[in-house]
């Protein structure tokens, strides 16, 4: 006799809205520090703090 299986639970995960207004997550990106060390947004974001990043060039 056959048995009914009942249909597996599908895992909803809501994703954080990426942006660059506040309360939204950074975008992913790398970049290259001054003394030439690499990161990247994903490695500054697992930190659990607050992130402020200042992008400032000369001409």
């Amino acid at each position: 006799m056959p048995t009914a299986v009942p249909p597996k639970a599908a895992v909803i995960v809501d994703q954080p809205e990426v942006g660059t207004a506040v309360g939204k997550t950074v975008p992913h990106f790398e970049f290259t520090l001054i003394d030439g060390t690499k990161r990247s947004t994903a490695q500054l974001a697992n930190q659990g703090k607050p992130v402020f990043l200042f992008f400032f060039a000369t001409w």
